[in-house]
């Protein structure tokens, strides 16, 4: 999916951000309307080149507008409307912190412009804003999120989705199923969005605090299985980074792979696995800071009905299942009370 960031400032400062200090400096003039537009058409001169945009992906006919917040482009309308009308066949998701989206008119005129098929990805980090707001470091943005996602639910059209996520680093995994039971309450139709649970990747800001917001997936694993009937009351939730050795086979079918093949560093029980093809493989920076220890390889392969779709590759367990023990644990998860 090419990844086109729209703007290098956000109006957060989250603590597990993957931006580097470097992009955030970066002059506004690069990513100036112009420069934009610039690239549109090159990318219409050579759709199959893909060196166009950063992080240009495996995959075309996609783009993923990312930050800093996209939405404070100063010409952010502009900026929308020149991808979709250049693109108008193009899947679009815009991944946003949701705090502009307070704003009702707002809110209405992005899904305007940016017509279909067209997503927003909002993170919501706790279940209320003492909790949120001490990941994101901005107070009143947990009042802005969650206003910002009812004006989107209230106002988006068909062939527009809106996925709700969880960032899972050290105090959200803690709070994972007090969120779970605020989401449910404040937004509890839950056909109107999907949830997804992402594990945290150890770039920029989250590399920078790492010793404080470091969690080991077999930890974040087992708060996930653990919340397995809560997660159960939504229509649809996925689990993005996870790999599925550290997974009861219960939360398979909820595993995605997202992750550029660039981006895996398989360890040494993935290379004697008998369900290495269809699973998302460890990110490259986890083995060298939490070790090999919880990966385990499956000796024979597990019978599941495989949906053909790379991205989600697994439909159903079909085989009868068996006790799940969580792998062993790598690190301790701090009291969720201790201050960042």
């Amino acid at each position: 999916m090419p990844d086109a960031p729209f703007w290098q400032k956000c109006n957060s400062h989250c603590v597990m951000c993957t931006n580097s200090d470097a992009y955030i400096m970066e002059p506004d003039e690069k990513y100036s309307l112009e420069k934009h537009l610039e690239k549109i058409a090159e990318l219409k001169a050579n759709p199959d080149d893909r060196t166009v945009f950063y992080r240009n992906g495996e995959h075309g006919g996609y783009f993923l507008f990312t930050g800093g917040e996209p939405t404070l482009h100063p010409k952010f309308f502009r900026l929308l409307g020149a991808y979709r009308e250049n693109f108008p066949s193009f899947a679009m998701t815009l991944l946003s912190n949701g705090r502009t989206f307070c704003d009702e008119a707002f809110a209405r005129d992005t899904l305007r412009v940016g017509g279909s098929p067209f997503d927003l990805c909002i993170p919501v980090h706790g279940p209320d804003a003492k909790t949120h707001d001490s990941v994101t470091r901005s107070p009143g943005s947990f009042a802005e999120t969650v206003a910002g996602l009812h004006n989107l639910l209230k106002h988006r059209r068909p062939g527009q989705g809106l996925e709700v996520r969880i960032i899972l680093h050290r105090h959200p995994v803690r709070w994972l199923p007090d969120t779970l039971r605020f989401l449910l309450s404040e937004f509890p139709d839950t056909a109107g969005y999907r949830l997804t649970l992402v594990y945290f990747e150890s770039e920029g800001q989250a590399a920078k605090n790492l010793e404080s917001i470091k969690v080991p997936l077999s930890a974040a694993a087992a708060r996930i299985a653990g919340a397995q009937d809560l997660l159960a009351r939504f229509a649809e939730s996925r689990l993005y980074h996870f790999p599925l050795c550290v997974l009861p086979d219960t939360l398979w079918t909820k595993a995605w792979r997202t992750l550029p093949s660039y981006e895996i560093r398989h360890v040494d029980a993935c290379r004697r696995c008998a369900m290495s093809d269809l699973c998302a493989g460890p990110h490259d920076w986890y083995a060298p800071v939490f070790g090999e220890a919880e990966f385990s390889a499956f000796a024979q392969r597990r019978r599941v009905a495989e949906s053909g779709n790379p991205f989600h590759p697994i439909e159903a367990v079909t085989q009868e299942t068996s006790p799940w023990r969580p792998p062993p644990p790598v690190d301790e998860v701090r009291d969720p009370s201790a201050r960042w």
